[in-house]
């Protein structure tokens, strides 16, 4: 009964509310209609944001890939570096890399982060020489590739030579030690190219390349499209071993706005419409009539609007009769794709824009729909142009007939795919070709899965380098496992197993048993791919190195033997670089000789030419500047250097230039030590100067003893003659008496030569310090008697300290014949005065003894003053011996005397001591 009573309460309502009830109607549909509209809003904007994403994730494909062919053209590139760290024919293998990958612009390696060779060079000149390490832009990504181990794309960054590019730099290490980068250019136009971005539509999409600035830590752009509307639109992930990131734009994003909007108004009237029908047909049949005359008004008017959503909707419609296939009515878009005008597509059917190949799936599902075995169908089809061009195109097929009622005609939506489809044909073409590279890589490339080792992709090399075909490996789960050498499985399984779990990419060596039994040795580069920071799968490449590892193990035995050689030479053997001047290699006898081990050498560039001995310094560095620069073939030079004890030893270095295509890359020398054969040219020279100055005197002595002995033996004879003619006794002992005084004088000429002979051949005088002041004061005791007769003022201005290292008794001849001199020939008006000063001139020691005495007229005798019996006064006590002797003595001992005066003045006398 409550049923019954509230249902009738309800009717009621509805009948005495017909205002009330027309506007929940009204709220009902809007609520409707405005579920639909915004589902439909959500699924067109869902299916835009799918096409931007698989347009980007194609082109990011296309990026990865290249950036992947990369790591094979620096892995490559790497190979061509020798044990010595120096890249072998890098032009060469440049420009095969470049040819077999033309993605890239430039190759590069940069010894110790400094850029040194670049192919190709033209147009690259700038960037030559230029430190990664240093460089404000460039140094933390470089630094990022070193400490991580593997390969980073830096940039996109503004290159050195001009324009925009990106760069991947692979750290090398030689002997356990960072060599160096090899390194790629793609510039950025190159990279547009191959991404695929010029072959998008550019009406539909922007493109943006982006990276972080190392330095302002701000996003930088490098496409022309800048602006903050990247935030609000699709970004793809950072790019792989990269920080740069790509993005893609809708510039269509508010094409739908009208749509929905329109949709919005119509759903709204028609809520409206429907609502006041309703109101109205709850009303008296006259306000009725009169509703429906107002209604059929509102339904032409909403038809209107319908026909302008048909003409203005942003995809192709057309209305189609279903059995002959001709167009009844086409929107503008439709019209637009194909290029037609409305008029002129009314009178062709879809038979004749339809291409050839397709038209048999369309008559098959056109006979479906007639038969009424569908009653809707979809699917991608192509369409001919006006101009004869080839579009594709999305089709659905809706009827716009009830079922069980006459078939008419029907409604096809065409959605232009063109750009999809050319989207998947570059990425069917880039994944052709990189499976025909993979094939072409001289290595086993594969792929397997992190946690079991199983492999799910090896590459065909296999067959030719192990002799197994990829479904034999493939077959079995553990192949790989099975058939590494028994002796390094254990080691690389746990490595492998370590390196996973840690997610780090590795590069490890070991060996495997071939189809045929031999042991292959492999080089196995292993990228981990990471899922959430989970390792999931691993991929890398096996290179064939069994060539290698046989070269290596004779070069290094090679090696030794040389270096077994090279040090049992009886000489330091080093080597450097010619450009940098630092040492590669230097033997072991650098520690024998020098006492310095090669290690202690090569830990200071600058090593050489800090022991290299003071005075030499300069002139050995700029003789082996010489050397090296000139083309005389005979290159050596002899210096000094200071040994580890501070002692000084000689070296004669021979130097050799080693040139490659005729351009210096080398120095090799050898430095035996010579101090030996040094010592024995001085002591050689040192005899030979003895012997010269030796015989120089004795032929000037021979003069002296033919000239003097001659008189006296002439005396002799004459007189002995004159005896044995004598007629008396008296007179014979005349001759007697003079035969004696002639004998005397002989016995005395003989004292004087004798000691003479003495001071000339005496080559081991013994010198020792000697208190100058002492001697004088004893020469001044000897004199005394004539000192105090002639009344002689010894003036001494030598200070009590001043050592003179001398002869004793030379130094007391010498002293005794000038004093002696001074006061023999002192002037007889004057007061002799005798002055002795000692000073150092010009590094030598000086004894100056001057007196006021009658004095020597050195222009009539200044030639023979220190000859023998050489007199120049009438004072009867002269013999002319004297100062023969102290010029003779003085020069023993490797000094020189010199003599100033002037008649009645005074004379001056300068004894040089060494």
């Amino acid at each position: 009964m409550d049923f019954k009573k509230n249902w009738s309460s309800l009717i009621h309502w509805f009948l005495t509310k017909p205002n009330s009830v027309g506007f929940l109607i009204f709220l009902i549909l809007n609520l409707l209609f405005s579920f639909f509209i915004i589902s439909r809003y959500q699924i067109i904007k869902e299916k835009d944001r799918l096409e931007m994403k698989n347009v980007l994730n194609a082109v990011n494909n296309n990026i990865e890939n290249s950036l992947k062919n990369s790591y094979t053209t620096t892995l490559s590139l790497a190979l061509t570096i020798n044990d010595n760290g120096i890249p072998e024919n890098f032009d060469y293998y440049g420009s095969q890399l470049l040819k077999s990958n033309t993605n890239i612009d430039v190759v590069q390696l940069a010894p110790k982060g400094i850029i040194k060779y670049i192919y190709p060079l033209k147009g690259n000149e700038k960037a030559m020489g230029l430190n990664l390490l240093e460089v404000a832009n460039q140094k933390e990504e470089a630094l990022k590739a070193i400490k991580n181990k593997q390969m980073y794309f830096a940039g996109p960054l503004n290159l050195k030579q001009g324009g925009v590019g990106i760069i991947g730099r692979l750290p090398v290490y030689n002997k356990n030690k960072f060599w160096g980068f090899s390194a790629v250019i793609i510039k950025l136009e190159s990279l547009l190219k191959v991404s695929g971005i010029d072959a998008v539509d550019s009406s539909k999409y922007y493109f943006q390349i982006s990276k972080q600035d190392p330095i302002t830590q701000k996003e930088e752009f490098f496409l022309p499209q800048k602006g903050a509307y990247i935030e609000k639109y699709f970004i793809s992930p950072k790019i792989t071993d990269g920080n740069w990131r790509l993005y893609i734009y809708s510039k269509k994003q508010y094409d739908y706005v009208p749509y929905i909007l329109l949709f919005g108004i119509l759903s709204f009237v028609l809520s409206g419409l429907i609502g006041f029908i309703i109101s109205v047909l709850l009303k008296k049949p006259a306000e009725l009539q009169a509703r429906i005359i107002n209604q059929a008004a509102q339904l032409l008017n909403s038809e209107i609007k319908f026909k302008a959503i048909f003409d203005q909707a942003a995809i192709g419609i057309a209305n189609i009769d279903t059995l002959s296939g001709n167009f009844i009515e086409v929107n503008k878009k439709f019209c637009k794709q194909l290029g037609y005008t409305q008029k002129e597509m009314r009178d062709l059917n879809f038979q004749s824009i339809t291409h050839p190949d397709d038209l048999e799936n369309d008559f098959a599902y056109l006979k479906k729909l007639r038969e009424g075995k569908i009653r809707m169908y979809s699917y991608e089809k192509r369409y001919i142009t006006k101009w004869g061009s080839v579009i594709w195109i999305h089709l659905t097929i809706s009827p716009l007939w009830s079922k069980n009622e006459k078939i008419s005609s029907h409604i096809c939506v065409v959605e232009d795919i063109t750009d999809r489809k050319n989207s998947e044909k570059t990425i069917k073409s880039s994944q052709k070709r990189i499976k025909s590279l993979i094939n072409t890589i001289d290595g086993i490339v594969w792929e397997c899965k992190a946690d079991s080792f199983a492999f799910s992709f090896i590459s065909k090399k296999v067959e030719n380098i192990l002799g197994y075909s990829s479904k034999e490996w493939l077959e079995s789960p553990t192949f790989w496992m099975d058939h590494i050498y028994f002796e390094d499985r254990k080691w690389v399984l746990d490595y492998c197993e370590a390196k996973t779990k840690e997610n780090t990419n590795h590069d490890f060596e070991y060996r495997m048993v071939a189809k045929d039994g031999t042991l292959v040795w492999l080089r196995d580069i292993v990228n981990v791919i990471r899922e959430k920071d989970q390792a999931t799968h691993l991929r890398g490449i096996m290179i064939d190195i069994t060539k290698t590892k046989e070269a290596e193990k004779i070069i290094i035995d090679s090696q030794n033997k040389i270096e077994d050689l090279v040090n049992s030479i009886d000489g330091i053997v080093w080597e450097c670089d010619y450009n940098t001047f630092e040492l590669t290699f230097i033997s072991t006898k650098s520690e024998e000789i020098l006492g310095f081990t090669p290690q202690e050498w090569m830990a200071d560039v600058n090593f050489w030419e800090k022991h290299i001995h003071p005075e030499d310094q300069l002139r050995s560095i700029e003789s082996f500047k010489n050397l090296i620069t000139s083309d005389n073939k005979q290159k050596s030079y002899e210096y000094r250097m200071i040994t580890k004890q501070g002692k000084t030893i000689w070296i004669k270095e021979l130097v050799n230039v080693i040139y490659e295509n005729k351009i210096p890359l080398s120095i090799r020398a050898i430095m035996i030590d010579i101090t030996k054969t040094k010592e024995a040219e001085e002591e050689l020279k040192q005899s030979f100067d003895l012997v010269t100055e030796q015989n120089k005197r004795l032929l000037n002595f021979s003069y002296i003893v033919s000239h003097n002995l001659r008189s006296h033996t002439s005396n002799i004879e004459a007189i002995t003659t004159l005896i044995d003619s004598s007629e008396s006794e008296e007179e014979t002992n005349q001759l007697l008496q003079l035969l004696k005084t002639v004998s005397g004088s002989l016995n005395e000429t003989m004292h004087n030569l004798n000691e003479v002979v003495t001071i000339n051949t005496n080559i081991s005088l013994v010198s020792e310090p000697l208190n100058l002041n002492q001697y004088i004061a004893n020469v001044q005791n000897i004199l005394s008697e004539q000192i105090k007769l002639k009344t002689v003022s010894i003036v001494n201005n030598i200070n009590d300290d001043v050592l003179i290292d001398y002869n004793p008794a030379y130094i007391e001849s010498i002293l005794l014949n000038l004093i002696s001199n001074a006061i023999r020939y002192s002037h007889p008006e004057r007061k002799p005065i005798i002055t002795i000063t000692f000073f150092i001139e010009k590094d030598l020691k000086v004894l100056e003894i001057s007196d006021n005495g009658i004095g020597i007229d050195l222009k009539k005798n200044g030639n023979k003053i220190f000859g023998m019996y050489k007199t120049f006064s009438d004072n009867q006590d002269s013999r002319g011996i004297g100062l023969f002797i102290s010029k003779n003595q003085i020069e023993a001992m490797g000094g020189s005397i010199t003599v100033e005066s002037k008649l009645n003045v005074g004379s001056t006398f300068k004894i040089f001591m060494t």
